[in-house]
């Protein structure tokens, strides 16, 4: 065997091995589901009768808070020491964040159980994942406050009445009432499982009774008591949204439900332009056999940067992936050669507004006179070979774009 012959075989071992690891071996690529609910709603039951596979990466720092909180010797019971508790929380969500960013590169499939009773912050994660490419997919799950505030109280990591009461109250607001999801996503180009939010309040192991904790009047009674969380104030009344709801409603809202999302997971292509331009560039990228390339969207500036320094064509699949990470539609901001150029000493005021000269080793490295800074996109498609300083500089736009 001689030493064409070694690189070949080579080559093709990293062939197969990219093809047993990277993108093609994500069975749902670019796929979100939200599934919000007050505490007791039954997220994680919900989640289970909708059939969402095992793959979708569950992201809440909730999980994480009961994993460590023990390790350390700290009480679940958020009633004690609150402030200390919630700056750890604070700590363990910044870890998730920094989770749910590996997620995304890799275009892993998540799953978000939150409550959502912060419409506006639950909104601005949709648009930031839509941008990305991602599918998103939501359920809106409803129980009275005392059910919530009872489920609370049967958890090891309880938050307390008055916090509970507040979420509630909040949730019922501008969820319910208000249908704050129903009324933004529209226009998002998301997919609601169902147009109803499911009121989860019958008893799953015994048909047609209410679960327990539910008051009687529930079905009929015109408006739902919102309790002040600190007992202060008189309470609020808002139209009932659990009024006139039956057994055979809410089974037909879960089994449409669960039909709408076995044919939103069942298609790998994501319905999103952005998520399907990635994943075809990925796909040849990853049919390469690059070392490791293929399974991350910040390969794609990895392999223009391999590519040119290798003296390879890049591909138009690949090339539009680039253009649509980089958001051709944003043009940097332009500027104009300074009259002083580098090397000569500017005057200038410091910060305590006294005139004096800034050396010219702390001055800018100005461009030609009215030449504006390219975008990403002029650089990828001018005519003349990338620079290897440009292709890096790629890369590092690339990656900041994807990690803000």
């Amino acid at each position: 065997m001689n030493i064409d012959d070694l690189r070949k075989l080579i080559q093709e071992v990293r062939l197969q091995e990219a093809l047993q690891s990277g993108v093609k071996q994500v069975e749902h690529p670019f796929k979100a589901v939200f599934i919000f609910g007050p505490a007791g709603a039954g997220k994680t039951t919900t989640k289970e009768f909708l059939g969402l596979p095992d793959e979708f990466v569950p992201l809440t720092a909730d999980d994480a808070i009961e994993k460590v909180f023990p390790k350390f010797g700290i009480s679940l019971d958020f009633r004690e020491e609150y402030p200390k508790k919630t700056e750890l929380r604070k700590i363990l969500q910044q870890r998730t964040a920094e989770k749910t960013i590996r997620k995304v590169n890799q275009m892993l499939p998540l799953f978000f159980d939150t409550t959502g009773e912060n419409v506006s912050k639950l909104i601005t994660i949709m648009d930031a994942l839509e941008r990305v490419g991602y599918d998103i997919a939501v359920f809106q799950i409803n129980v009275p406050p005392d059910v919530s505030i009872a489920a609370d109280l049967g958890r090891d990591r309880t938050l307390g009445t008055e916090i509970i009461q507040s979420i509630s109250n909040n949730y019922q607001r501008d969820v319910a009432k208000s249908a704050g999801y129903l009324n933004q996503i529209g226009r998002r180009g998301v997919t609601l499982l169902s147009n109803y939010i499911y009121p989860n309040i019958f008893d799953f192991e015994n048909p047609g009774a209410l679960r327990p904790g539910v008051p009687k009047d529930i079905l009929w009674q015109g408006k739902l008591k919102l309790n002040d969380p600190e007992g202060k104030a008189d309470p609020t009344y808002i139209d009932n949204p659990f009024y006139g709801a039956s057994q055979e409603k809410n089974d037909k809202i879960l089994n449409d439900a669960k039909e709408v999302a076995q044919e939103w997971i069942s298609d790998r292509n994501p319905k999103n332009p952005i998520g399907r331009v990635i994943l075809n560039a990925l796909s040849y990228i990853q049919s390469q056999g690059i070392a490791d390339l293929g399974d991350q969207m910040t390969d794609i500036a990895k392999y223009i940067v391999w590519a040119t320094e290798n003296g390879k064509p890049v591909p138009p699949v690949v090339n539009e992936a680039s253009k649509t990470l980089f958001d051709l539609e944003t043009k940097l901001r332009q500027t104009t050669a300074s009259p002083k150029r580098p090397g000569e000493d500017v005057a200038a005021k410091n910060v305590k507004g006294v005139d004096g000269p800034v050396p010219a080793s702390l001055l800018p490295t100005y461009a030609d006179p009215a030449t504006p800074i390219k975008s990403p996109a002029d650089i990828l498609y001018k005519d003349k070979p990338l620079t290897l300083r440009e292709l890096r500089n790629l890369v590092n736009q690339f990656i900041k774009k994807i990690n803000s």
